[in-house]
């Protein structure tokens, strides 16, 4: 991951803190955020006010990615790549990390391409919707080793 990238997630970091901290300002609540590597946002007293892990984040890909299959078998191109955007950026970003300090980070790698690049760069060519289902269920499969690794 380049500095630049880095620096571009703290910033989104710390905006998301501002507005959880706002929020919970706003309803008469404290807020802290813990630095973890499962993205939790926990409120004050314990409870959890969002707690996405990565397997979670996983199974957001998966959902994701048979919804690009159907909006490209659809015709629908530009939805399907808006989707494989929000798979890699909302979700796959939160992925990298904890998978990287699994000892995945091959794994990262083979996953960000594919998810950043490749698949977008297919909806793009337009392939046909065989190719691409084939190269979904290859990225399914390199998800389900993903899975392993936080299990």
């Amino acid at each position: 991951m380049s500095i630049k990238r880095n620096s571009s997630r703290l910033i989104l970091g710390l905006a998301f803190a501002a507005v959880l901290i706002f929020s919970a300002a706003s309803m008469g609540k404290s807020v802290s955020a813990q630095g973890n590597n499962n993205n939790n946002a926990t409120a004050s007293g314990g409870e959890t006010a969002a707690t996405i892990t990565p397997l979670q984040y996983i199974a957001n890909i998966k959902q994701l990615l048979g919804e690009i299959q159907t909006e490209y078998n659809n015709g629908n191109a530009t939805r399907a790549e808006e989707l494989a955007v929000q798979a890699y950026l909302d979700n796959f970003e939160n992925v990298e990390g904890p998978l990287a300090q699994a000892g995945q980070r091959d794994l990262m790698e083979q996953l960000e391409h594919m998810l950043r690049e490749e698949l977008r760069q297919k909806i793009r060519d337009k392939v046909s919707s065989d190719e691409l289902a084939a190269f979904i269920s290859t990225i399914n499969t390199k998800l389900g080793e993903a899975e392993k690794a936080f299990s």
